[in-house]
């Protein structure tokens, strides 16, 4: 259960890294899907994660970046 959570860690810390990126380079197509695969494997692994373990972890504030890039 603790890797399946470092990997939600790291993945998280690379989509707000690409989101700060991308507010820069906006037009950069290779981080632009780097974000997207990013992106969808949090979402996979974190709804994997909670009915798993039935545990609940907070994403909202992350939706904003998930949906607007």
């Amino acid at each position: 259960k603790h890797a399946l959570l470092k990997e939600i860690m790291a993945l998280n810390f690379a989509v707000n890294d690409l989101v700060l990126y991308l507010d820069t380079h906006p037009s950069d197509g290779c981080a632009l899907k780097k974000h997207s695969e990013y992106a969808e494997k949090v979402i996979k692994l974190t709804e994997e994660y909670q009915n798993k373990l039935a545990f609940s972890i907070y994403v909202g504030y992350l939706e904003y970046y998930y949906t607007n890039y």
